[in-house]
């Protein structure tokens, strides 16, 4: 997978974290991702399914790999994230569960609140992502 990140001051930790976990997301690490969700973590897909607790999140990695992430832009504050992201697919293997994605582009952007302030310590507490298939 070719991963591309924005160009970063390196000041805020949130930022490193919220792309560490998209990268480990995409690649279906699933142990990277578990390390940093909260025990009774929400994920919403804005028109979608809501899943919860760790088990459950991690449904939702895709099945098939993107060819390429690019992570547009990833801004923090406090103990909120949110993230701008473009994958794209190859459709090779896309299934029908929760992470399957059809081959072409598809924007992501991710809001996400921690359990707290503390940046080595706070876990991811709830995500709301924005999924918008065949995008340029």
């Amino acid at each position: 997978m070719d991963i591309r990140l924005p160009a970063d001051c390196g000041n805020a930790p949130r930022i490193g974290i919220v792309n560490d976990v998209l990268v480990a997301w995409a690649s279906g690490d699933r142990e990277a991702v578990s390390a940093w969700l909260a025990e009774d973590v929400e994920w919403t897909v804005v028109g979608g399914a809501t899943y919860r607790g760790r088990p459950a999140v991690l449904q939702t990695l895709p099945e098939t790999r993107p060819e390429t992430l690019t992570i547009h832009t990833t801004i923090s504050h406090g103990r909120f994230a949110a993230c701008d992201a473009t994958l794209t697919f190859s459709g090779q293997g896309a299934g029908a569960h929760a992470g399957s994605y059809e081959a072409g582009s598809t924007s992501l952007s991710l809001m996400v609140r921690f359990t707290s302030a503390a940046a080595k310590s706070g876990r991811i507490a709830a995500v709301r992502a924005y999924v918008v298939k065949g995008t340029p």
